[in-house]
């Protein structure tokens, strides 16, 4: 029955597990697109549908048969402000193509397949874009490449599927969780990036922060739940960056410090940093020379309660634990590649 059916895109990453999970809970049967040699665990894939494609290098006509059987559609692929970009790539290309061309193509097809509703998988800073901070007009933040394909994207997206498909935005905060066979996001962060450092110093701001598990579960909700054209910011806390990132970093057994600095000092730091990054031809999604300034030194919280009762989530969670969890689990893989380097090392 197509009413009890959905398809997931990026359903066995670190959001769209939990949002494949989700659907499989409240019984529908899931059609869960993954990368053709990506790693799935047997908790997913003896539940769905799963189908392992290069959605890039699917025909049009393919995508369509799949989309056919399905009266949801979950869009959780695409990079994130995070992604590492090579030397000489310009970011605002890359974000136009793997965020607003690539979604717009596939929800053009959904809407030839008759998908009655679909979900985007989307950023808290398009949001906040859209709606200003206290300290922050609208439009602020379209100075930055990956913010900017965010808006595109909803735009775009919009527009193509007016008065044909209904589409919600889940405006995604800092997530934390774990996601079986995914290594987290924030060991690159906060423990890869700084392996050379004696103490942190990331942003005297805080944040919305929200569960991997929560973001799947407000999928299905968006989806049954959602209006059309609407942007809904979910989260479960506020957080300061200095209290995340150290309750994060002391539950991974990492003994650093987190600090803070005036902000006009970081600001010279980040500006520093945007000069060498400029010399060596790197582009960012966010661009470091403005970062501290408009984001991490303010207070980039959303009205999630809100959109709790909006959309009927009535989960609750520690979010505290969460990031615990998450900590532990960093520990876990930093001691896997320990052993992995002396088992590598005896053998020489």
């Amino acid at each position: 029955m197509k009413e009890k059916n959905v398809v997931i895109i990026g359903g066995g990453g670190f959001l769209g597990y939990h949002a494949s999970m989700a659907f499989i809970n409240k019984g529908f049967s899931v059609n869960c697109i993954v990368m053709p040699e990506e790693i799935v665990d047997s908790s997913l894939s003896n539940n769905v549908n799963l189908l392992r494609l290069d959605i890039d290098n699917t025909s049009d006509e393919e995508l369509i048969n799949i989309f056919n059987s399905s009266a949801y559609l979950i869009y959780a692929a695409g990079p994130d402000d995070r992604v590492h970009l090579d030397p000489g790539v310009d970011s605002s290309w890359f974000f136009h193509k793997y965020l607003v061309a690539r979604t717009a193509r596939i929800f053009h097809l959904a809407t030839k397949a008759n998908v009655k509703k679909g979900v985007i998988f989307g950023s808290y800073f398009s949001y906040i874009n859209n709606h200003g901070l206290k300290n922050l007009k609208p439009n602020t933040l379209l100075k930055y490449p990956y913010i900017k394909a965010r808006k595109d994207q909803m735009d775009e997206v919009f527009k193509i599927t007016e008065n044909k498909m209904e589409v919600s935005i889940l405006s995604i905060p800092y997530v934390f969780g774990v996601t079986p066979t995914k290594t987290s996001l924030w060991k690159s962060i906060f423990v890869d990036n700084y392996k050379d450092t004696n103490t942190i110093y990331y942003g005297n701001g805080s944040t919305t922060v929200i569960s991997a598990k929560k973001v799947g579960l407000a999928a299905y909700y968006a989806a049954i739940n959602g209006k059309d054209r609407e942007l809904y910011p979910i989260g479960s806390a506020n957080i300061t960056f200095v209290e995340m990132i150290g309750l994060l970093l002391k539950s991974a057994g990492i003994n650093k410090k987190v600090g803070k600095m005036p902000n006009f000092i970081m600001n010279f730091f980040m500006r520093k940093r945007a000069k060498d990054l400029e010399k060596n031809n790197i582009s960012t999604g966010l661009d470091i020379k403005y970062l501290n300034k408009d984001i991490l030194s303010k207070d980039f919280i959303v009205d999630y309660k809100n959109t709790d009762r909006l959309l009927d989530i009535t989960y609750e969670e520690d979010i505290k634990e969460v990031i615990i969890e998450t900590g532990k689990s960093i520990r876990a893989d930093l001691d896997k590649e320990e052993q992995l380097n002396n088992s590598q090392d005896q053998q020489v």
